[in-house]
């Protein structure tokens, strides 16, 4: 545990210092990051109950938007990567995502498998509304469609198996503010109908899904703050408290991450 604790943190400090060396030109800006976390919790459930790591990749121009972003368990039981692309203008942000996910038994799929029978792609599209600066609540629309019908035809919201019958809902609530030097967000979700995000697994792993009206899966405090090391550096660290009233479920996240 503690060799693989400091295996991490070099591999931070190495790409932390390779990242310094971007400049930004113009209006442009190309930014590297990684993170450490204890676990992967993502809108209200766990993806990866294990100790990962997130590369991410980002470049931005004017009010565009275009990156990639890795997650990698540490026991190799499952790794994610999404590429995406966004525009903002004014209070208003759209992004659209494409998820590559694979579990243990998915390690051998083709990436560029988008097929009905054996894809492993989902496709998120957000859309946002922030308030304004003065009253920077965040309101959040998602909807997720997957590639893959027969894995996933269960988490439609109606329960009707057509064309685009693996499609999931998500609505969002954020709330930023400060406390001295520490970065607090507040974070409430919910899922209409039967979705994805209102999925439990039992004690046998199996899948359940609810066929309520609505579900709030995600109620949650994100607090971050800068650890200073030297004079011109400063270490970020976050910790995340999630709980999930639906399943009756809290979960504790912690992070360190680095980016120029």
């Amino acid at each position: 545990m503690k060799m693989r604790l400091l295996q991490t943190l070099v591999l931070l400090t190495v790409l932390s210092m390779s990242s310094f060396a971007q400049k930004e030109v113009k209006d442009s800006k190309l930014n590297l990051s990684v993170e450490y976390s204890n676990r992967h919790v993502w809108r209200g459930q766990i993806s990866v109950d294990n100790e990962c790591i997130k590369p991410g990749i980002e470049y931005s121009k004017s009010n565009f938007t275009i990156g990639a972003w890795g997650l990698y368990s540490t026991d190799s039981s499952y790794d994610e990567i999404d590429l995406y692309i966004g525009y903002k203008i004014g209070n208003f942000s759209f992004m659209a995502y494409d998820f590559y996910m694979r579990a243990a038994a998915d390690k051998t799929k083709n990436f560029f498998d988008y097929s009905k029978e054996a894809g492993i792609h989902m496709f998120d599209f957000t859309a946002a509304y922030k308030i304004s600066n003065d009253f920077p609540l965040t309101i959040m629309a998602s909807a997720i469609w997957a590639a893959n019908e027969t894995n996933y035809k269960n988490f439609t919201d109606k329960g009707d198996y057509g064309e685009l019958s693996a499609l999931s809902t998500y609505l969002e609530l954020t709330y930023p503010t400060k406390l001295g030097h520490t970065d607090i967000k507040y974070v409430l979700g919910g899922a209409p109908g039967k979705s994805r995000h209102s999925r439990w697994f039992d004690e046998n792993g199996r899948k359940h899904y609810s066929n309520g009206l609505f579900y709030v899966v995600n109620m949650g405090i994100n607090v971050a703050h800068k650890i200073k090391i030297t004079d011109q550096f400063s270490l970020p660290i976050s910790a995340v408290l999630t709980f999930n009233p639906h399943q009756e479920k809290m979960f504790l996240q912690f992070n360190i991450s680095l980016s120029n």
